[in-house]
C-alpha cells in the first residue's frame, strides 16, 4: 500500500466527522437537569470527537497545499492519464499474430 496516500483514500473509507447527535444529547441533559459530572462527562466526549476529526482531517493528503499546488498537480495527473491512455490504444490496436511453425 501507498505510504503517502491516508488509509481513507486508499480503503475508500470515510470518517465520522457528525456531532450533532452529541451535541443534541448535551443540550437535552441540560434541558432536564442532569447533574454535572455526567454532562462534564458528555462535554469531554464531544471534545475527544473533535481532536480526532482533527488529526483525520490533517492527516489528508494535499490539505496543507495550496490551490495552486493542487491544480499543478491535477494537470500533472491528467496528463498522465492521457499518455497512459495513449499507450493503452497503441497496443490494442497492433494485431499479434503467433509464430508460425516450420
Amino acid at each position: 500500500m501507498n505510504t503517502d496516500v491516508p488509509l481513507s483514500q486508499q480503503t475508500g473509507q470515510t470518517f465520522d466527522v457528525t456531532f450533532l447527535t452529541e451535541i443534541h444529547d448535551i443540550l437535552s441533559k441540560l434541558e432536564v437537569g442532569q447533574d454535572i459530572e455526567t454532562l462534564t462527562n458528555k462535554v469531554k466526549e464531544l471534545t475527544g470527537k473533535f481532536e480526532q476529526a482533527k488529526q483525520e482531517i490533517n492527516s489528508e493528503s494535499g490539505i496543507d497545499s495550496t490551490k495552486e499546488r493542487q491544480e499543478l498537480v491535477l494537470k500533472s495527473l491528467k496528463q498522465q492519464l492521457q499518455i497512459k491512455k495513449q499507450v493503452i490504444e497503441k497496443y490494442q490496436s497492433l494485431t499479434l499474430t503467433p509464430n508460425s511453425q516450420t
